[in-house]
C-alpha cells in the first residue's frame, strides 16, 4: 500500500482497495496513504482514496491531517479536493497550528525569501496561497463577500507586478491585511 502511495501507482492502489485493504491503514508514524498522496500532490490518488472511504481528518503522530500536508507543500488541487471532502480546516496539529495558519506561515517565508527566489515562482506560490485562502473562506458559514473581493484584488495586483520589489510589496501587503479577513483561526 505504501509503495502505491509513494509512487502514485493508481492501478496498484485500486487493486489493493478492491481486496478490502483499508484506505485508512496507518504506518508507524500514523500516516495513511492519503497523507502521503496529499503531501506529494497526487490529485488522482487523493480522489481515489477519498472515493474509497479514506478519512480526510485522520491525524498522523504529530497531529497533521492530509490538509496540513497539502497546504504546507502548496498542493492547491489536493487542498481543493480535501476541502470538498469535508476536511476540518481548523484542525490543530500537535504544535497548535491549523492549515490556515500554515498558509500564513508560507506567506511569511515567501516574504523573507522573495529577494532570493525567481519572481515568477513567488507569484505562482502567492496565487496558490490566495486561492487556498479563498477556498477556506468559502467553507466557512460566516464568509463575507468583501473578504473574497479583497483576496481577488490581491490576485489582480499580483498579476500586474513586474518587478521583484513589486512582488515583495504584494506579499507584505497581503500579510498586513490578512488578519482583517474573517477567517477563523
Amino acid at each position: 500500500m505504501w509503495t502505491a502511495a509513494f509512487t502514485n501507482n493508481i492501478t496498484l492502489m485500486k487493486r489493493l482497495l478492491d481486496f478490502d485493504v483499508s484506505p485508512n491503514h496507518q504506518d508507524e508514524h500514523g500516516r495513511t496513504p492519503l497523507h502521503i498522496s496529499a503531501c506529494r500532490g497526487y490529485t488522482e490518488m487523493v480522489r481515489l482514496l477519498l472515493k474509497k472511504g479514506a478519512d480526510p481528518n485522520q491525524r498522523d503522530c504529530i497531529g497533521n491531517t492530509p490538509l496540513h500536508l497539502a497546504t504546507v507543500n502548496n498542493k492547491l488541487s489536493v487542498v481543493m479536493l480535501l476541502l470538498t471532502a469535508g476536511t476540518d480546516v481548523l484542525a490543530l496539529d500537535s504544535y497548535g497550528y491549523n492549515p490556515l495558519q500554515l498558509a500564513k506561515t508560507r506567506l511569511r517565508m515567501l516574504q523573507r525569501n522573495s529577494n532570493n527566489e525567481d519572481m515568477l515562482k513567488v507569484k505562482e506560490e502567492m496565487h496558490n496561497i490566495i486561492n487556498m485562502l479563498m477556498a477556506y473562506l468559502q467553507k466557512q458559514a460566516n464568509m463575507r463577500e468583501q473578504d473574497i473581493e479583497t483576496l481577488s484584488n490581491f490576485c489582480s495586483r499580483l498579476s500586474l507586478s513586474n518587478t521583484s520589489d513589486q512582488v515583495q510589496d504584494d506579499v507584505k501587503n497581503l500579510l498586513a491585511n490578512i488578519n482583517a479577513l474573517s477567517i477563523t483561526g
